[in-house]
């Protein structure tokens, strides 16, 4: 795709399962909305959008997968900021590669992000697996940018889980870099609800980082069930990350209302009139959802 907009979208059962066979050292670029935005194409906008179930599986024998469960690859926009606002997935993706010559990246939302991205006010939920090298991301497998990434009030729930080839797996990010000192990532007000195995080469925010990335107000529950916030992206490695089970609804929605915490804190109540609702245990687990898909999770 050479840019675009995507709004007011919401998707259910969706499902994509690709096997591959083929010899060469090619690479297979999954999503649901775009597969790979086109080289100095126009920039993207996904606003309002979601996808409420389903499940992405690929096995490749000598391609590297690149898959995302919005974007697979977004390669670079044309002097603009391509932009994922108010937005969720809730599904798995299961890949499994034995390329040797190219990485894997593995992300809930975006599976490699490239060159000036703005992603907010979103969240992906859902089981993350890779068996194979490279780097899986509870939001994004890798961020290899030229130019300004922000990551602002997002979350990632479920469980991620690698083989031992697996380079390096994290919370938000599974790696980033970038390739000048100038360059520059700002996450911030973001959580982290997640177990991962093994509990090695894995980290609570970001995988592996590379000049600059800058944390503010992001938190998450170590192995022994404390709060703990994160100053740098790349963390001690996290072990064990518990789940979200710790938090019960009312003590969910006083957590991002709490300035101490986040800063700003989050637009959130139990009306729906803020960007966030949070209020019904039923739904999605008692975490938070985005106002606009209520009347579409309360069907399911």
């Amino acid at each position: 795709i050479a840019g675009g907009t995507f709004q007011n979208l919401l998707l259910q059962n969706v499902n994509i399962n690709v096997y591959s066979s083929a010899t060469g050292a090619e690479t297979m670029v999954v999503g649901v909305l775009i597969g790979e935005q086109s080289l100095l194409s126009d920039a993207v906008v996904i606003d309002n959008v979601g996808i409420l179930s389903g499940s992405i599986t690929c096995n490749t024998q000598t391609e590297n997968v690149v898959a995302g469960a919005l974007i697979g690859y977004h390669l670079q926009s044309y002097n603009a900021m391509s932009s994922i606002h108010n937005s969720f997935a809730q599904l798995n993706i299961q890949v499994s590669s034995q390329a040797t010559k190219h990485i894997n990246a593995i992300g809930g939302l975006i599976g490699n992000v490239s060159n000036d991205f703005d992603l907010q006010d979103s969240y992906y939920s859902g089981n993350l697996s890779l068996q194979g090298q490279g780097y899986v991301g509870g939001l994004i497998g890798q961020c290899a940018f030229t130019g300004t990434f922000t990551m602002d009030n997002c979350y990632y729930h479920g469980q991620i889980t690698y083989g031992s080839t697996t380079n390096s797996a994290g919370g938000l990010i599974g790696y980033s870099s970038h390739n000048a000192v100038d360059n520059k990532a700002d996450i911030s007000n973001c959580f982290v609800y997640i177990t991962m195995s093994p509990n090695t080469k894995c980290y609570a925010f970001d995988g592996g980082v590379y000049y600059n990335c800058n944390v503010s107000h992001c938190w998450y529950y170590n192995t022994s069930g404390s709060l703990t916030q994160v100053n740098s992206a790349k963390t001690t490695s996290c072990g064990q990350l518990s789940s979200a089970s710790y938090f019960t609804n009312s003590s969910v929605s006083a957590f991002y209302k709490n300035s101490s915490y986040f800063s700003p804190s989050w637009s959130i109540s139990n009306d729906r009139s803020s960007t966030w609702y949070i209020g019904d245990s039923t739904i999605n687990g008692g975490l938070p959802i985005l106002s606009w898909a209520y009347d579409a999770w309360k069907k399911m």
